[in-house]
């Protein structure tokens, strides 16, 4: 009988651990401020989304912030006609207009958890309210080789749970009549699409 109670106690602390230790960690966690883990925007922002920016923080170029535990600094930005692609010989067009390059440097930090910046948290604003975000095409083919070609790491490869710091860049196609640019560092509470850190771009 102690043996069989021997057993059942063994069998029930494996149990218990098995069910603390639970799964793969979910990706569907609404970011914050203060989240460490990786971020998903949801909903995507639309032309007619509201972006609530009050209380967010306000920062020029070469200001470094922390946020979800990383810490990023927008450094510049610059307008493109044509952007080469990597290690081909041809070059891609904007389709509205302009290309918007951003540089930026991010350092993440080694308690957050595993996992890339998901990019629909920088959304892109000009002085006339109009967003913009980086669709699949810009990101996997503009992005991607602009970044390889100028020895920056890709945005979608950048860990919240890296210590080292990374440059990279994002790139938007923008109307010719755009100016006045902000990037939004946007996140999700509940239904509403808020903005933790506008940053001045001087363009």
């Amino acid at each position: 009988m102690v043996k069989f109670f021997t057993v059942l106690s063994v069998l029930a602390c494996l149990v218990l651990l098995i069910s603390s230790c639970g799964g793969a960690p979910s990706t569907e966690k609404t970011p914050s401020p203060t989240l460490s883990s990786s971020e998903t925007v949801k909903p995507t922002p639309t032309k007619t989304t509201e972006i609530i920016t009050e209380g967010a923080k306000r920062f020029a170029l070469g200001q470094s912030f922390e946020y979800s535990n990383a810490t990023f600094t927008f450094k510049s930005a610059e307008f493109m006609d044509k952007i080469p692609a990597y290690l081909e010989e041809k070059t891609y067009t904007p389709k509205k207009g302009k290309y918007l390059v951003v540089y930026f440097s991010f350092k993440g930090n080694k308690q957050n958890e595993g996992g890339g910046i998901n990019t629909d948290i920088f959304l892109l604003q000009d002085s006339q309210g109009r967003n913009y975000q980086m669709p699949p095409e810009l990101r996997n083919y503009e992005v991607n080789d602009l970044a390889l070609g100028k020895k920056m790491q890709v945005p979608g490869m950048l860990l919240w749970n890296q210590e080292n710091e990374e440059n990279s860049l994002l790139a938007y196609d923008v109307p010719t009549d755009a100016s006045g640019f902000t990037m939004n560092i946007i996140y999700a509470e509940g239904k509403l699409i808020k903005t933790f850190a506008i940053i001045d771009l001087g363009l």
